[in-house]
């Protein structure tokens, strides 16, 4: 579900196009309530990892997840998203 949502809040028109295949992994924390904080991206193209980070706290703006358990007790997690996309460039009609 969370990847349909970050999916569907992602921006490609920010894109050149031509990138070809671009990687990140996003890190968040997910509190003992449900809530989403300390969003960040590493990988090696910064764009990308900006808009990745755009597209996690936009899409879960307002939104409560059921926070891991530990004991039958809710716990502060980190979770880890892995983002791929590939871009082949402009398509020339001749």
């Amino acid at each position: 579900m969370l990847r349909s949502l970050v999916s569907n809040s992602f921006d490609t028109s920010i894109f050149k196009g031509d990138e070809g295949l671009i990687k990140t992994t996003v890190y968040l924390s997910i509190d003992e309530k449900g809530k989403i904080s300390n969003i960040f991206a590493e990988g090696e193209n910064k764009i990308f990892n900006q808009e990745a980070v755009r597209a996690i706290t936009a899409a879960n703006e307002g939104k409560i997840w059921k926070p891991a358990t530990e004991d039958s007790n809710p716990v502060k997690t980190i979770f880890k998203l892995p983002l791929t996309m590939q871009f082949e460039g402009p398509i020339i009609k001749k």
